[in-house]
Order: C-alpha cells, then sequence, then structure tokens
C-alpha cells in the first residue's frame, strides 16, 4: 500500500513540471492564483456590556450574534469559492514550486474555514487576541 502512494507522489513531481515546461508564459489563472491574498474578514463581534444582560436587552444582543454569525458564515462561503479558484488553476499546469505555493495559500484558507471566527489562527489565538483588545479598550 505505501508503494502505490510513493509512486503516486513520484508521477506528480515528475508529471506536473514536465507539462509547465513545454509552455512559454504562465496562464493568467495561475498568476492569478500566486498573487491571491485572504480576503480580509470584516466582521465584528458585537460587544457584550453588562448592562445588556441586567437592563434585559439580550434580545438586542441574541439579534447581534446571529448578524455576526451570518457575517462569518458569508465570509466563509466566499473564501472558499477562492479555495476552489486556486485549486482550479492546477489544471493549467504548475511547476513544483507554483504548485507549493498555491498549496500553502489553500491551507490559510482551510485553516479560516475551520475556524470558528473565520480566522486563519487556532480558536484559542482568536480569543486570546479578543481578550487583549478588551482590555484596550
Amino acid at each position: 500500500m505505501p508503494w502505490i502512494i510513493v509512486t503516486l507522489a513520484l508521477t506528480l513531481l515528475i508529471a506536473a513540471p514536465t507539462a509547465v515546461a513545454e509552455q512559454t508564459e504562465m496562464h493568467p489563472e495561475v498568476k492569478k492564483a500566486l498573487e491571491y491574498r485572504l480576503r480580509k474578514n470584516t466582521c465584528e463581534p458585537p460587544k457584550r456590556r453588562q448592562s445588556n444582560v441586567v437592563s434585559g436587552q439580550s434580545r438586542k444582543m441574541k439579534k447581534a450574534l446571529e448578524k455576526y454569525e451570518n457575517c462569518i458564515i458569508d465570509y466563509k462561503k466566499e473564501i472558499f469559492e477562492d479555495f476552489n479558484q486556486l485549486k482550479g488553476s492546477a489544471q493549467y499546469g504548475l511547476t513544483q514550486d507554483q504548485a507549493d505555493q498555491i498549496l500553502r495559500k489553500m491551507a490559510v484558507i482551510q485553516k479560516a474555514i475551520e475556524s470558528k471566527f473565520g480566522v486563519p489562527l487556532s480558536d484559542e489565538e482568536v480569543k486570546e487576541r479578543m481578550k487583549e483588545r478588551a482590555k484596550r479598550n
């Protein structure tokens, strides 16, 4: 079984550069993929205030949280489309270096999609940054 994986990996390593060696110019989709930068997540979490809980404004807070969660969902949909575009750029032929660069970008997108907050950090890192930001405000 492991020899199948090794054979497949060797085939990909040999085939990818050969397909590109025949090309003289980089395809526009490959260039676009190499220049890709993760979109900024502009979703702002609602600010929790003690007065919201005490004064009975929990309904407003729930609505704000729902709006924030929907924003995160929409953002993740957008970057998932970016992920698919990066993946699709492989059909135009890539060098190994180009493939590695695009795979790294795809890994960042995947980490952002998997994150509860839609950022390419672990949930613990995000919570820590949010605490630090709250202390400054």
